[in-house]
C-alpha cells in the first residue's frame, strides 16, 4: 500500500508506503538482487548474464504509474491521493564490489548519458512535475544493497526543498536579474578557500553555508537549468570532477566515505525555470573516522542545521587528500584502462596473440567463415581542421590501429563485442538504426550500416568483434579507423562494390549524420588510402590525392600523448565549424566565386575583416594560412629541406592556438618543452584538439632524451604521465580471410 497523505501543518505531501518494509535488506553477495544473473545461480532483478548500466522500475516503489486507491477516507483537513508517480533503480556496474570513485570515466560518463536520457523521458510524462536523481551510499546513510547504483523519483509534485530553493532563486532573479548559484559560485571562485576540485565545465566547492561536515556542492560553471542542456564535453568533464571528489571523500579517512548524493534542476512541469541552476549537493554525514552526524532535536524538531567543521577548513583538508586536479583523474584513469586485463594492448605494430576472429568465435559461438580487417590510425603532419573546408591535409597512418573480425548470421540481427572494453551490444536491422547513448562506442558501427543502407545497400545480419591500440581521445583517429575496419568486413561479407573515396565519404556521413561530430574526410580517406613510405597530400574538394615520399633522413616522426582526453562530440568542434561557414557567407557577399575558405586568400580575408566577428575572422584566418601551410610543406618534403618543414609545423600549432584556439594548456606545455629539447625541427598539436597529441620532427639519435627530457618535465609540471612513440609511416587499411 502506497498514497500520499497532507500535511496541514508543514503544507506538503508525505509518501506512506508500508510495503517497502519487505524489500531485501543487506543480502549476502549471492543473493544480490543486482548482480547479473548468473548461469545456474540465483535469478536476480537483472537477467543477463552480464551488463553495462541498467535501469528498471524498482521492485518496492513508494510512487507507482498505476497506484491503488487509498485505504483510508480523505477529510478537509487530510486530504489523501493515491501515489502517482515513477521510482526506478540505476545501477552502476555489473560488479557487485565497484564504486563510483573506483569505475572508468567512460562508465561515468555513460551514466550521465543515462541520466539524462531518464530526466528526458520521464520529465515528458503528463503527470511528472520533477525529476529526482540520487544516491544513498553506505549504512550510515541507511543503504539497504551495497551494489553501486543509485534511484529516480518522478515526482508528481516539486518536493518542499526543491520548491523553497527554486523559489528563493526566483526571488534573487527577479530582484537582481541574475541566477543565485552563479552569483554564489562567483563569490566562492573570488574567495577560493571553499574550492575543492575544478574542472573546465564543473566546480565543486564546501558552501559558505554548509549544513553537513564535508558538505560539498558540485555544478556547472556556465549556466544550465537542467541536464538537458548537458553535452558530451559536459558529460566528460563532470565524470572527471564527479570521480576525483569521490575519490577524495573516501582518502579523506582511508575508507569508504558514506554520503548522500542529489540532482536539483528544473522541474518538468512547463513552467518557466530560467532562474534555476543545475547543481549536485553532497550530505556527509561522517564527521571523523569513528563519529557520525545525526540529524538530532534541533535539525530535526525546530529545521536549524548545526555544524561543527568551519567550511573552510573542510574544504582544505579534501583539498590536502586524493588527487590534486582533475587532470591527475584523467592521467590515473588512462593508465588503468591501458594495464586493465580485459584492455591488454599487443605489442606495438603486431596483431594481439589472440587473434580477433577468436575473439569473434569466443563472444558468440561457432559460425561461418570469417573475415578480418585491420585499419591504421593516422597523424595529421600538418593541415588542420582544413578537410571539411574543402581545404589540403598532409596526414600519415601510423602502425597501430583497429583490428576487425566479423561473419554474416541468418535473419537481421548485428551483434557487436568491444574486445577492449569487454561489451557487447546487438541491435535490429528491422528497425531504424539510432544512436546508442549507453554505449557510445557501437555508435561508430552502426553509423557505417546506417549510412550504407541508406546509399542502397542491401544488409544482412552479421557478427563482429574488435580491437585495437589506439587509445579513445588522443587525437589519432581511433573512430576512423573502426569505421573504416566495419565498411571493409561489410563490403567482403556482403560483396558490394565501392571504391577508396565513396567508402570514406560512408564512414565520414557516418559520424556526421549518427555519431554528431561534423568531421572531414581526410581520417577515413588516409586510414584506406595510405602507402608505406609516404605522407598523403589529399585535396579535401575533388579528393585527387597524391603519395607523397616522406624520406626524413635522420629524422623520425614522433608522436606525444598528453594524457588529456579530448571530446569532439556536440562540443567546440561543430562551433568551429559553423564560425568557419559565417565567415565564408561574409567572403562569398563580397566574390561568388568563393564556396570555401580554401578558396580565400589573406587579402580578401583582410579586406572584409570589417565585416567580421573578430573571433570569426581568427578562425578564418587560421584556414587560410593553414591550407598555404600544407601546399608549402609538401613542396619542402619534396625537395628534402625538413627544416623549413619543422618551421611550417612550429607555425601551424601557433595558428591553432592563437587564431583557432583548439589547443590547451597541457598540450602547449608539451610543444614548448619539445621545442626546447635538442635534436627537435617542429612541434604542434595533432588531431581535432582539445587535448591528445603532439606531432614531433625529432633527430633519430634524440628520441630517447626527447622522451626522457620532455616527458620528465611535463610530469614534474602536470602531475600527468605522458608517453611518446615513434612511427613509420604505414599502408592504409587491408582485409584478410575473403569469404570464398
Amino acid at each position: 500500500m502506497s498514497e500520499l497523505r497532507w500535511h496541514p501543518f508543514l503544507e506538503q505531501w508525505v509518501i506512506t508506503a508500508t510495503h517497502r518494509q519487505d524489500r531485501t535488506f543487506l543480502p549476502p553477495v549471492d543473493y544480490c538482487p543486482l548482480c547479473p544473473t548468473r548461469p545456474g545461480g540465483f535469478p536476480t532483478e537483472v537477467p543477463d548474464p552480464t551488463y553495462d548500466i541498467v535501469v528498471f522500475e524498482n521492485k518496492f516503489p513508494s510512487l507507482q504509474a498505476n497506484p491503488p486507491q487509498p485505504a483510508v477516507v480523505a477529510t478537509p483537513l487530510s486530504p489523501v491521493e493515491p501515489a502517482k508517480g515513477v521510482c526506478e533503480v540505476v545501477v552502476y556496474s555489473p560488479r557487485h564490489e565497484d564504486a563510483l570513485a573506483s569505475m572508468p570515466l567512460e562508465r561515468i560518463h555513460h551514466l550521465a548519458r543515462v541520466w539524462k536520457d531518464r530526466y528526458l523521458e520521464l520529465g515528458a510524462r503528463e503527470f511528472v512535475r520533477y525529476v529526482f536523481i540520487f544516491e544513498n551510499r553506505g549504512e550510515a546513510v541507511g543503504v539497504t544493497l551495497h551494489h553501486p547504483h543509485g534511484q529516480i523519483y518522478a515526482f508528481p509534485f516539486i518536493p518542499p526543498v526543491i520548491e523553497k530553493e527554486l523559489a528563493a532563486s526566483r526571488r534573487y532573479h527577479a530582484e537582481k536579474g541574475k541566477c543565485l548559484m552563479c552569483a554564489s559560485l562567483a563569490e566562492e571562485i573570488r574567495d577560493g578557500r571553499r574550492i575543492v576540485l575544478e574542472g573546465d565545465r564543473f566546480l565543486a566547492w564546501v558552501p559558505f553555508h554548509a549544513r553537513w561536515p564535508y558538505e560539498v556542492t558540485l555544478a556547472s560553471r556556465a549556466h544550465q537549468v537542467s541536464m538537458a542542456e548537458w553535452s558530451a564535453a559536459d558529460m566528460e568533464d563532470l565524470a572527471a570532477v564527479l570521480k576525483g571528489l569521490l575519490q577524495k571523500y573516501d582518502a579523506l579517512f582511508a575508507k569508504p566515505f558514506p554520503y548522500m548524493m542529489v540532482i536539483h534542476q528544473a522541474p518538468t512541469d512547463g513552467e518557466d525555470h530560467r532562474h534555476a541552476h543545475l547543481h549536485f549537493e553532497f550530505y556527509t554525514p561522517q564527521r571523523a573516522p569513528d563519529r557520525l552526524k545525526f540529524l538530532a532535536g534541533v535539525e530535526s524538531g525546530a529545521g536549524n542545521y548545526i555544524n561543527d567543521k568551519l567550511a573552510e577548513e573542510s574544504a582544505a583538508e579534501l583539498r590536502r587528500v586524493g588527487p590534486a586536479s582533475v587532470a591527475v583523474v584523467r592521467a590515473a584513469d588512462e593508465a588503468d584502462r591501458e594495464h586493465a586485463p580485459s584492455a591488454q594492448p599487443f605489442v606495438r605494430g603486431q596483431r594481439r596473440a589472440r587473434s580477433m576472429s577468436d575473439v569473434l568465435e569466443a563472444s558468440f559461438g561457432p559460425g561461418g567463415a570469417a573475415v578480418t580487417a585491420f585499419a591504421p590510425g593516422r597523424v595529421n603532419l600538418i593541415g588542420e581542421h582544413t578537410d571539411y573546408n574543402e581545404g589540403f591535409v598532409l596526414p600519415m597512418a601510423i602502425e597501430d590501429g583497429i583490428e576487425m573480425a566479423a561473419r554474416s548470421r541468418t535473419g537481421c540481427e548485428v551483434r557487436v563485442h568491444s574486445f577492449d572494453l569487454g561489451e557487447t551490444v546487438a541491435f535490429s536491422l528491422e528497425e531504424p538504426i539510432r544512436s546508442d547513448p549507453v554505449h557510445p562506442w557501437s555508435n561508430y558501427v552502426r553509423g557505417v550500416l546506417w549510412a550504407l543502407g541508406r546509399a542502397g545497400v542491401a544488409l544482412g545480419g552479421m557478427d563482429l568483434a574488435f580491437g585495437g591500440t589506439l587509445p579513445q581521445g588522443a587525437g589519432l583517429s581511433s573512430s576512423a579507423a573502426l569505421q573504416v575496419a566495419t565498411a571493409l568486413v561489410t563490403r567482403a561479407l556482403l560483396r558490394f562494390p565501392m571504391d577508396v573515396p565513396r567508402l570514406a565519404r560512408i564512414c565520414q556521413e557516418s559520424e556526421n549524420e549518427l555519431v554528431g561530430v561534423k568531421v572531414g574526410i581526410m581520417d577515413p580517406f588516409v586510414s584506406l588510402a595510405a602507402r608505406k613510405g609516404h605522407a598523403l597530400f589529399l585535396d579535401c574538394r575533388t579528393l585527387a590525392f597524391e603519395q607523397v615520399p616522406l624520406a626524413l633522413g635522420e629524422h623520425v616522426v614522433a608522436i606525444c600523448y598528453s594524457g588529456v582526453k579530448h571530446a569532439l562530440v556536440a562540443s567546440e568542434y561543430n562551433l568551429r565549424r559553423r564560425q568557419c561557414a559565417a565567415g565564408v557567407e561574409v567572403l562569398r557577399a563580397h566574390d561568388p566565386r568563393i564556396r570555401a575558405l580554401r578558396d580565400a586568400s589573406l587579402e580578401a580575408l583582410d579586406a572584409c575583416r570589417a565585416e567580421l566577428d573578430p573571433v570569426v575572422y581568427r578562425r578564418c584566418r587560421h584556414v587560410v594560412t593553414e591550407n598555404a601551410r600544407v601546399l608549402e610543406s609538401k613542396s619542402a618534403l619534396g625537395r628534402g629541406d625538413l627544416r623549413r618543414f619543422g618551421e611550417l609545423m612550429d607555425a601551424s600549432h601557433a595558428s591553432l592556438r592563437d587564431d583557432y584556439e583548439v589547443s590547451c594548456a597541457e598540450i602547449d606545455l608539451l610543444v614548448d618543452l619539445a621545442r626546447q629539447s635538442s635534436g627537435v625541427l617542429g612541434a604542434r598539436i595533432t588531431g581535432g584538439g582539445f587535448g591528445g597529441c603532439t606531432v614531433n620532427l625529432v633527430a633519430r639519435g634524440a628520441v630517447e632524451s626527447f622522451r626522457k627530457e620532455v616527458l620528465g618535465e611535463y610530469r614534474r609540471r602536470t602531475g600527468i604521465d605522458g608517453w611518446v612513440f615513434v612511427s613509420e609511416a604505414a599502408d592504409g587499411a587491408n582485409l584478410a580471410g575473403q569469404i570464398p
